[in-house]
């Protein structure tokens, strides 16, 4: 007879007793955490008491502005007995950490979240030497708007550089034409789009071939200029037109 779960899944599935104390170890880590969170937040009560009326109010207020970023704002301007308008007029912009990637001028935050994003786009670029998923975030507004206006031009670069390449498949040899990767990359997707099937027998699994219904587009062809044969259909279709 079939044990209960309960009383035999310990013996069983070990893991389990694992994921159970994981657990517990979150729970107790969570209430640290939070007990934690209260303490940060009394602690800058207790500085806003101390600072007040000194010199270097501001100073103090920029400081936990820019440089603590878990710490809430409004836990910042209830403890200083300043708006949020005044907080951030008094914190102003912070440019003293991180560099443009191009100029080396300093990258100007005029908001936490701006902060937060240059911060990680340092990290990840740190992590990822050669793949900078965060080219924007590096760099100052004026290289920025010159670096787009580079990929701009090699854009239409590459766009004529294409252009001429489809008026050169066009008319070179027809076997030449054949052999190119550009007709590989339009056969292929001609024959996935088929379900690499023929599109007059509606067989698979044999020897197809991409036929062109009209040589008009040679190296722009679209998916009505070809259509998609068994070696037999393509005969038969040739015949076709030889009887014609």
């Amino acid at each position: 007879m079939k044990k209960p779960y309960n009383e035999i899944k310990l013996q069983i599935f070990p893991e389990i007793e694992h994921i159970i104390d994981i657990k517990r170890k979150i729970i107790t880590l969570e209430k640290i955490a939070k007990i934690a969170k209260e303490q940060l937040q009394h602690a800058v009560i207790t500085l806003g008491i101390q600072a007040d009326g000194s010199d270097y109010l501001p100073d103090v207020i920029r400081e936990l502005y820019w440089e603590y970023l878990d710490i809430n704002v409004t836990w910042i301007s209830e403890s200083f007995g300043i708006s949020l308008t005044e907080l951030r007029k008094i914190a102003g912009k912070f440019s003293d950490k991180y560099k443009c990637r191009l100029c080396g001028k300093p990258l100007i935050a005029k908001s936490r979240e701006a902060l937060r994003t240059i911060m990680i786009a340092y990290s990840r670029r740190n992590k990822e030497r050669g793949i900078d998923y965060t080219r924007a975030c590096l760099t100052c507004p004026e290289c920025q708007e010159q670096e787009e206006k580079e990929y701009e031009k090699e854009g239409a670069r590459d766009e004529e550089r294409r252009e001429n390449r489809k008026d050169e498949l066009k008319v070179m040899p027809y076997v030449q034409y054949l052999r190119s990767p550009e007709w590989k990359q339009i056969r292929n997707s001609q024959l996935a789009n088929a379900g690499h099937r023929c599109q007059v027998c509606n067989r698979n699994g044999i020897s197809l071939h991409v036929h062109h219904r009209t040589y008009e587009r040679r190296g722009r062809e679209n998916f009505k200029d070809l259509i998609v044969l068994c070696a037999e259909c393509h005969a038969l279709y040739h015949g076709k037109l030889v009887d014609k």
